[in-house]
Order: structure tokens, then C-alpha cells, then sequence
């Protein structure tokens, strides 16, 4: 697992190198709450789906790597700091 920064975003990432995942099962794997083929709830695609901003999935016979993407700013609170900026810069005036 790896975390990076990217401007508001934060990114993580979670490879393993497991068989991947089948291409026949991968709507219902990940779209299908409570679906597995594995001894599993599987509820995890469908907490990250309700709860991330982004994600990303590759699979394939080498292994997955899913990047979960979360924007750590909230969209009102950045279109209010973005407001107070400008009238705060409508405020200066420059000799």
C-alpha cells in the first residue's frame, strides 16, 4: 500500500499478485453488493464506492491494483475560501 499527495486529492494505492480478478465476475464483483466468490460479506467494493471520490482498477492474471482517490478539501468549503480570496483581493489596492 502507497499513499500520495496530489494538490487536494489524496491517492492510495493497493496492489496484490494474486490471479486477478476474472473478467467474467468483475460487474458483479465489484457493482453487486454482498456478491464474493470468495469466503467473504463482500460489501468492500461497495463501502469504497460510497465512500471514496475516485477509484481505479486494473486486474489481470499478475495480480489488482485498485487507487482510491479522496478529495480532502470539500467542494463548498473550497468555493467559500475561494470567495473570501477574492473579495479580499477586491479589498487591496495596489499605488
Amino acid at each position: 500500500m502507497s499513499l500520495y499527495m496530489d494538490g487536494d486529492f489524496l491517492r492510495i494505492f493497493v496492489s496484490d499478485n494474486g490471479s486477478g480478478i476474472d473478467l467474467s465476475e468483475l460487474p458483479r464483483t465489484t457493482l453487486m453488493a454482498g456478491y464474493s466468490t470468495k469466503h467473504s460479506a463482500g460489501w468492500g467494493f461497495t463501502l469504497l464506492l460510497k465512500t471514496m471520490d475516485r477509484i481505479f482498477l486494473s486486474t489481470g492474471p499478475r495480480g489488482t491494483t485498485i487507487v482510491l482517490e479522496i478529495n480532502l478539501v470539500d467542494t463548498h468549503e473550497k468555493v467559500a475560501t475561494n470567495n473570501i480570496t477574492a473579495l479580499k483581493e477586491e479589498r487591496v489596492h495596489y499605488a
